[in-house]
């Protein structure tokens, strides 16, 4: 199958779960009901052909999801040393290079996130102090299948030792340009944050300045 192809076939297919989804969170009408979960059932088959996550695994992690249905929001942390070079880890889900980066949680800012993110997976204390580029991710990969939304930090080294977590079996930092194995959607991210800090001009980023921003 064609990228294109596959991407517009895969949209299709999550704007069918959000609905089913949505749906099942919304009504009591048990004829409703069981056509949303037929719905979403068969959602998560064709998900399962598209991820490789297993189908059952997919429809228990769809129906911890309550409320409206919507992308879920992310941080990626870009984090520089005196050299230019970008602090990466070798992600244990796909092998590959990205920047430190999560989940937003429940009751956490995206400020907190990042702060989070970072020390967990790289022992760092880190102070965001730009947002550098908000992104719609659109593309599934194993281990995220759903929409997404990206905010991506730069971020100034406070204090910690670096040091690998369990989400990584490498770590450190590198000029972006001697990477060739990246996450998807990491590369423009890191190009990205390198641009900004050689030349902020061209850029109509956010300065944080203080507290968290909501």
């Amino acid at each position: 199958m064609k990228k294109n192809c596959q991407d517009a076939l895969i949209n299709l297919i999550d704007e069918v779960r959000a609905v089913a989804q949505t749906g099942l969170n919304f009504t009591d009408n048990p004829y409703d009901r069981g056509h949303y979960q037929r719905l979403l059932d068969i959602a998560a088959i064709n998900l399962q052909e598209l991820t490789g996550i297993d189908a059952k695994r997919l429809s228990e992690r769809f129906s911890r999801e309550i409320g409206y249905i919507t992308p879920k929001i992310g941080v990626n942390a870009a984090l520089f040393d005196d050299n230019q070079r970008l602090l990466l880890e070798k992600r244990v889900d796909d092998g590959a290079w990205g920047l430190p980066s999560g989940w937003v949680e429940v009751g956490e800012t995206l400020v907190q996130t990042v702060v989070r993110e970072v020390k967990e997976e790289t022992g760092l204390d880190v102070e965001p102090t730009h947002i550098i580029n908000i992104y719609e991710s659109k593309l599934f990969a194993p281990h995220r299948p759903h929409n997404a939304v990206g905010v991506v930090y730069l971020c100034r080294y406070k204090g910690g030792e670096l040091s690998i977590s369990h989400e990584s079996t490498d770590i450190g930092y590198f000029d972006i340009n001697s990477v060739t194995n990246w996450h998807p959607g990491h590369r423009v991210q890191a190009e990205r944050a390198l641009q900004f800090i050689r030349d902020p001009r061209p850029f109509s980023a956010i300065k944080i300045d203080g507290g968290d921003r909501r």
